[in-house]
């Protein structure tokens, strides 16, 4: 007689699974924060304004990621806030939605959907190496 016997790794592979994703989010959402920053603090090609006796401050060009001023956008962006299976990064601020969207008087400055649309390349390959590791 032949007997056959089937083990269940099912559990234990979505485990696997599970942690897999959960270091994919959590690297991807630093990637994401640390390029958000980077955009804002790249040099603009907008209008330049005095500040001060001696600084200027060139603003972002519409289409452009906001321009860094006071750093108040920037030193509140993040980090990360992971919950299981999901990461969130924002800031208390109200003023760049603003700036991402535009509004009646202000052309867009998208920061976050420009973002996103930059690294996903490189999320791409962040994910491709998580599944590898399975």
């Amino acid at each position: 007689m032949i007997e056959v016997h089937i083990d269940d790794d099912t559990p234990e592979l979505f485990g696997k699974l599970e942690k897999a994703v959960s270091r994919f989010i959590r690297k991807s959402a630093v990637h994401i924060e640390g390029e958000l920053k980077s955009s804002v603090a790249e040099p603009k090609s907008g209008n330049t304004y005095p500040r001060g006796t001696t600084a200027e401050h060139t603003a972002s060009a519409p289409g452009e990621s906001p321009a860094s001023d006071s750093g108040n956008f920037i030193n509140t962006l993040g980090p990360p806030i992971f919950e299981t299976l999901e990461a969130k990064i924002g800031t208390p601020l109200e003023y760049p939605v603003y700036l991402e969207d535009g509004t009646e008087n202000i052309e867009p400055r998208p920061l976050w959907e420009r973002t996103v649309q930059e690294v996903m390349p490189t999320l791409e390959i962040l994910l491709a190496a998580e599944v590898k590791r399975l």
